[in-house]
């Protein structure tokens, strides 16, 4: 019975070790698209690659493969391999059972190197439902690296032109205006009142006692009644001197 129950518990552990997914359940690798077969990449531009993922494993619960992210790495040719720049890791989540055919999934990487041939690393991160995290090397090759080709109708382009020709426009506009077009003087703000004031002689007009005043200044209800006191102020004098010049014709 003690033996019975051993190879019991054995098969057990045979096969919950089996059903683990391992990297020899999984077929990954990369390759560029036919569009793109001598492997060119471009500056400053994304550059799309296909990675290829067969889950080989057998278990739909227990081999189902997932994703955690994708990195590349450019590299010098021979030598020591030296790295030259790492890409930024592209986080997934992406779950993968197993399947008869393989997983197609575009993988889209940039460059800032100098012209000429790099060495070029795909990196996968992954995992089963229950084991540990493995890296397994998608891409190991020599990729030419070029500057991309010059359009005129370019969005990017025809944006820098826009912003150019705004630029010197506005540098134009404000030398023109500056130095081309003469100023133009600047008109006084003063009354027409005081103006016309300084035109028309003042007409004054003396008082008995001295003084002087201006009659634009006086509303003209006020200048009529002056002007009929004064004259009867003047009738009243001269009747004066004339009845004193008769009291001496009589003497």
């Amino acid at each position: 019975m003690n033996l019975l129950k051993n190879l019991a518990s054995l098969t057990v552990l045979i096969s919950s070790v089996s059903s683990t997914l391992t990297p020899e359940k999984l077929e990954i690798s990369a390759a560029f698209p036919p569009d793109n077969q001598f492997g060119i990449v471009f500056n400053g531009q994304p550059n799309k690659i296909l990675l290829k993922i067969l889950n080989l494993g057998s278990d739909p619960v227990e081999d189902v493969m997932r994703i955690h992210q994708v990195w590349n790495e450019f590299r010098e040719i021979g030598g020591k391999e030296r790295l030259l720049k790492k890409g930024v890791p592209i986080l997934s989540k992406r779950l993968l059972p197993p399947k008869l055919e393989p997983y197609i999934i575009p993988y889209m990487l940039n460059a800032e190197e100098r012209e000429g041939n790099v060495g070029l690393r795909i990196w996968v991160e992954w995992s089963g439902p229950k084991g540990k995290k493995h890296r397994s090397m998608a891409y190991d090759s020599t990729v030419t690296i070029q500057e991309p080709p010059t359009r005129w109708f370019d969005p990017q382009l025809i944006l820098l032109y826009i912003i150019l020709g705004a630029t010197f426009g506005g540098i134009g506009y404000m030398v023109y205006t500056s130095y081309v077009v003469p100023a133009k003087p600047t008109r006084s703000l003063k009354p027409k009142r005081s103006v016309e004031g300084s035109l028309q002689p003042s007409s004054k007009v003396s008082t008995p006692t001295g003084g002087a005043y201006e009659e634009e200044w006086i509303p003209a209800g006020h200048s009529v009644r002056s002007s009929k006191k004064t004259g009867t102020e003047t009738g009243g004098d001269e009747s004066s001197g004339a009845e004193g010049k008769a009291r001496r014709r009589k003497r």
